[in-house]
């Protein structure tokens, strides 16, 4: 392959990762609101059963006042005398879903949380990614001190079960340019 066809491919996958990039920067995927509270889709299972109303005097609340300090509530809730925050919950990170319900108990008038996260699939469509560049030691290079580094991406497609395939490349400072599948095994600590 010739120093120009290197330099053409090295350019084009250089101009890949840089638009997955600016992608993944200016569309991104969040399910929830990173600056605000916002109220989640509900449960698909829960929208099919009827409502009634229970008859209640008082509920147990947060102080507004404190509450709405420290949590940062959003002006339409902390402003807005008929919303009261009966209850908190920290959900951990979970790559699957989680069902959140809220019990209300008429003796005591206190709401708790409840979540379940429910298991994964065993097949699903991702789109995961990331993009990077190294620099250090390199074993068996040409270029001068063994230091060599590399721009590169990667973008996960498919998981079946723990198993992760997509696609990965890479620019060297040797002037290799690699375009490959990838398939790669992933645990994380804790229970899934």
């Amino acid at each position: 392959m010739t120093g120009k066809v290197k330099i053409i491919i090295g350019g084009v996958t250089l101009l890949a990762v840089v638009i997955f990039a600016m992608c993944r920067w200016y569309f991104p995927q969040y399910s929830v609101s990173l600056a605000n509270f916002a109220k989640p889709k509900e449960m698909q299972s829960a929208t099919k059963i009827d409502r009634k109303e229970i008859p209640v005097q008082k509920i147990v609340a947060l102080d507004k006042k404190t509450a709405s300090k420290k949590l940062k509530l959003p002006e339409e809730i902390a402003t807005d005398d008929r919303k009261q925050i009966t209850a908190t919950a920290e959900i951990p990170p979970y790559d699957g879903k989680t069902d959140v319900i809220a019990v209300f108990n008429t003796e005591t008038r206190e709401t708790e949380i409840n979540a379940r996260q429910r298991p994964r699939s065993f097949f699903e469509l991702i789109n995961n990614g990331a993009i990077g560049a190294r620099y250090g030691y390199a074993i068996g290079t040409e270029a001068d001190n063994n230091m060599g580094g590399d721009v590169y991406a990667r973008w996960d497609i498919l998981r079946t079960g723990n198993v992760v395939s997509g696609v990965y490349g890479e620019l060297n400072s040797s002037g290799e340019c690699k375009a490959m599948i990838t398939v790669e095994y992933r645990w994380q600590r804790g229970n899934r």
